[in-house]
């Protein structure tokens, strides 16, 4: 019933508009099932809409990990961090659609490590390695997750993005991050190549156009 209530709840946020968000009424009718019944597994929609959201965020950071942990190269896994996210959102809509509308799904990436773990260990890394230069650590991922979130919206407004277009995305997350445009452009090839020889397992997976 927990899931139930909670595929209900990612039902009515994607049907929702701005101008009228979704409330309990909207998932129970989803779900068919009683308020009396919500209320014994959630004390309000936001509380599910925070235990949707934290599950879709564990289950993206174990897909980057399970695609980009054993990788080297500590720019290529910062690029994995913010190319699964923009791909599933273009082959996703939906999911996009969560992802970026609901504020604390977002606090819930980097909360449960999608960013202050995976990558900015990477960060790290790779400004020790001068990969990258920038001043800020909490600055560079700020500008990752902007561009990531924004990226994942185009895709949500009926824009679909490409291959051409996330690739672009990450060639200049990284020219911003203070990496030179041909070793941009090569880490981002690298990252998108591993990204397609093991996302083929996934079951959101479908071929992306250029």
């Amino acid at each position: 019933m927990r899931a139930r209530l909670l595929a209900a709840t990612f039902t009515v946020y994607h049907s929702a508009s701005h101008s009228a968000p979704a409330v309990i009424d909207d998932v129970i009718r989803s779900a068919g099932v009683s308020r009396g019944t919500f209320y014994k597994y959630f004390v309000s929609l936001e509380e599910a809409v925070a235990e949707l959201g934290s599950q879709m965020a564990l289950d993206l950071l174990q897909r980057i990990k399970d695609v980009y942990r054993d990788v080297d190269d500590p720019v290529e896994r910062v690029v994995g961090g913010a190319l699964m996210p923009l791909a599933r959102a273009a082959i996703q809509p939906r999911w996009g659609a969560f992802t970026s509308r609901v504020d604390f799904t977002q606090q819930s990436l980097s909360r449960d490590g999608l960013l202050l773990g995976f990558t900015m260990d990477s960060l790290l890394q790779a400004r020790d390695e001068s990969t990258l230069s920038f001043e800020s650590v909490t600055a560079a991922v700020d500008l990752i997750l902007g561009v990531v979130v924004e990226g994942m919206r185009r895709s949500v407004n009926g824009q679909p993005a490409n291959k051409g277009y996330i690739r672009a995305l990450l060639v200049m997350i990284l020219r911003g991050l203070g990496a030179e445009g041909g070793v941009a452009a090569r880490t981002v090839a690298s990252a998108w190549n591993r990204f397609e020889s093991r996302a083929k397992a996934f079951d959101w997976w479908r071929e992306l156009s250029e």
